[in-house]
């Protein structure tokens, strides 16, 4: 009988190892996906954003241009913006990454799951934000229709000016969809995206620096290791709200390349705020959440494994048990005969 006893220790070997080094299997990350996960919410941000700048026609309205006015909008058009739009879909997909590595490497509190669980949710947080913003400075702009600082560059290139008689508005005769452009200055794109950007990710790295309830290797819980890591990371405080001083040096370049008007990147830089602010303060809730979820789902899953793993082992030990009696039994009726 010391064989099946040596079966039965390498089968709990075994769960043991499987509970401890386990992967996470197809089911379990379609559950957690399903559950945990904030994916919906990521998915309805793209599908308002792709409705609002594809789904319809707009088309800007007449904000009067005067000759009393002019001026206001009489700014030379700039041959190169400093901060391309391009640059505004780079950022967040590089802050997308460090919270990512921040959640993975820095974070030690909570199991692995319940990390990749919530580094998930702020980089959807992120994008949701982002393209919810997006979606609403462009719907402001066609609302408002305020030409732009360089408008009469683009209504009139050839630098004179003309009026209608009946109604004192401009007459424009350069290209339509430079003018139409021209017309969307209100509120600002630049602004609205790089401060949501700036404001969600210096919100989360500085949370996650002094009061995020975690272990890290500078902190354990809402104490300091040592005093020398409280002093480093004071002195780093700044370079965490590297994203926050990026997105105010981007909308101040607005206003430099006569793109915009302080009032525009003003309220572009508001809209930006308040959206970061509200979806952060939800992703915050999700912290606590996650990681409970997370661990649920594991033991769960361990439950599943242990069990699909003991039935097949118990079905081996009988079948050898089986095989071992009757060959004792065939050995005894060889000696009788």
């Amino acid at each position: 009988m010391a064989q099946p006893n040596k079966i039965q220790e390498t089968r709990f070997d075994e769960e043991r190892s499987i509970a401890h080094f386990h992967t996470l299997s197809g089911k379990a990350f379609h559950a957690i996906m399903a559950t945990d996960v904030s994916w919906p919410n990521f998915l309805l941000s793209v599908l308002f954003l792709v409705v609002v700048y594809f789904g319809g026609s707009l088309s800007p309205g007449q904000w009067p241009v005067t000759e009393a006015n002019h001026g206001l909008f009489d700014f030379p058009k700039p041959g190169r913006e400093q901060v391309p739009s391009w640059v505004l879909f780079l950022i967040p997909a590089l802050f997308s990454i460090v919270i990512v590595l921040v959640e993975l490497q820095l974070n030690l509190s909570g199991t692995g799951r319940s990390r990749k669980i919530f580094a998930l949710n702020v980089v959807f947080g992120l994008w949701e934000a982002f393209f919810v913003t997006l979606a609403l400075t462009q719907l402001g702009k066609y609302w408002v229709s305020e030409p732009r600082p360089d408008f009469m560059s683009r209504c009139r290139p050839d630098g004179t000016y003309e009026y209608d008689n009946v109604t004192g508005f401009v007459i424009c005769n350069g290209d339509e969809d430079e003018i139409d452009e021209g017309r969307l200055s209100f509120p600002s794109g630049h602004s609205s995206a790089s401060m949501v950007n700036g404001v969600y990710c210096t919100a989360y790295f500085v949370w996650t620096a002094y009061y995020r309830d975690i272990e890290t290797v500078y902190r354990c819980g809402p104490h300091w290791r040592s005093r020398g890591w409280r002093q480093l990371a004071h002195m780093l405080f700044f370079l965490l709200a590297f994203p926050l001083i990026l997105g105010l040096a981007i909308t101040c370049s607005r206003v430099v390349d006569h793109r915009h008007s302080p009032a525009d990147v003003v309220a572009g830089a508001f809209l930006g705020t308040i959206i970061a602010m509200l979806v952060f303060s939800r992703v915050v809730t999700e912290s606590d959440y996650d990681a409970e979820h997370a661990e649920h789902h594991e033991k769960r899953h361990y439950k599943q494994r242990f069990s699909v793993h003991y039935n097949k082992r118990s079905s081996d030990m009988d079948s050898l048990q089986q095989q071992t009696k009757s060959s004792k039994e065939s050995t005894v009726s060889v000696l009788v005969f």
